[in-house]
């Protein structure tokens, strides 16, 4: 090894990527056994800021936000897809588009709005508002109103993997789909 010793402060902001994110910190752990990671949990619905204040060494996050001194590198995209039980009516549809949400209940993980892939790109710009909204931030109760059919969540294909049943279904984001892409901020 190359004698690379010290402490990495991470975060996300999002709950949903600390799913893949202990494989990649195991991978880099291996390559290098004397650099300890810490995981600021804290920090999860404010990285960018977090970082800023000197409180985080890396945040991963979806929105790069225009600030002079932060490198964005990318790391992936995702696709975001629609999440509805069987008997509601967008299960057998190809794909739906932002205005198809005006009519549902949709349930996302936290506030504001800008730090909400689908509110920041596809909602906000088009003066999109969903029918209701719910906020709750555990995936697994989200699913569990899914199944119910009381109400949509837009979740990332990867994040989707454990829940994937015949009692929900999953509907593409436009024609084209809809991708976040996620980064890597330095300073």
């Amino acid at each position: 090894m190359n004698g690379e010793n010290g402490v990495i402060r991470i975060s996300t902001e999002c709950y949903t990527s600390y799913h893949w994110l202990p494989a990649v910190l195991k991978k880099f752990n291996n390559e290098f056994p004397n650099v300890e990671i810490e995981i600021v949990f804290e920090a999860t619905h404010h990285p960018i800021e977090k970082l800023m204040e000197g409180d985080l060494d890396l945040a991963i996050t979806s929105n790069p936000e225009q600030v002079e001194k932060i490198e964005f590198i990318k790391l992936f995209a995702d696709e975001m897809l629609a999440v509805v039980a069987p008997l509601h009516p967008w299960a057998n549809r190809p794909f739906v588009v932002a205005e198809d949400f005006q009519d549902v209940i949709l349930i996302i993980h936290s506030l504001p709005f800008d730090t909400v892939s689908i509110f920041r790109t596809e909602f906000t710009p088009k003066g999109i508002s969903p029918q209701k909204l719910i906020v709750l931030p555990l995936t697994e109760a989200s699913i569990e109103l899914v199944k119910a059919n009381m109400g949509v969540i837009v979740l990332a294909n990867w994040a989707l993997k454990p829940y994937l049943t015949n009692e929900i279904k999953t509907v593409k984001i436009n024609q084209e789909g809809f991708f976040r892409q996620q980064y890597i901020a330095r300073i």
